[in-house]
């Protein structure tokens, strides 16, 4: 066995890399364009909000051909678009790099007792009241930074739509690495 070809499973990458080092570990085109594509209608939520519905257009007009796009496209318009259950104003982060995830709130409450005592927990928060701000981890930082010139780019006129919510799904949609 010279090469294996898998569907961009990180598990099974891993597996083949450790076990079988010489093996040459290669994921399927096919597989990679799905992936490219899906990021770039999640990096429509990074646009400015009067521009969404360009951007969406734009993603719908140069879709690839793969089987049952037509379903995600509709799955997207119904769930995200701009008449959905969760309109576009709901998850716009043009120009917001606060924190939009809640790991730093998941993390306290796993330092919380089970069955801790109402008392108990309200002293727990009022020592969290005066506690500093969760530092960013390094990746976390440059990622931001990348994205910051992003937008500078794209309200400058430096890069169009297209090459925005590429560039910005490909930089930003990443699983988050360790540091």
């Amino acid at each position: 066995l010279r090469t294996i070809t898998i569907d961009f499973e990180l598990g099974v990458s891993n597996v083949f890399t450790k076990h079988y080092p010489s093996v040459i570990v290669r994921g399927y085109l096919f597989h990679f364009g799905q992936s490219l594509f899906r990021k770039s209608f999640a990096a429509l939520s990074l646009l400015p909000l009067n521009h969404i519905l360009q951007g969406l257009q734009c993603l719908t007009s140069t879709r690839p051909e793969y089987p049952n796009i037509q379903g995600f496209l509709d799955y997207y318009h119904n769930t995200y678009g701009p008449f959905s259950k969760f309109p576009p104003h709901m998850y716009n982060l043009y120009r917001n790099i606060t924190p939009r995830t809640i790991n730093y709130l998941e993390g306290r409450h796993s330092r919380m007792k089970k069955h801790e005592q109402a008392l108990e927990s309200i002293a727990r928060i009022r020592d969290d009241m005066g506690a500093p701000t969760p530092k960013h981890r390094k990746n976390k930082v440059v990622t931001d930074e990348c994205l910051m010139k992003l937008w500078k780019r794209y309200d400058n006129g430096r890069i169009d739509i297209t090459s925005f919510l590429n560039a910005a799904g490909l930089r930003y949609f990443q699983r988050p690495s360790r540091s």
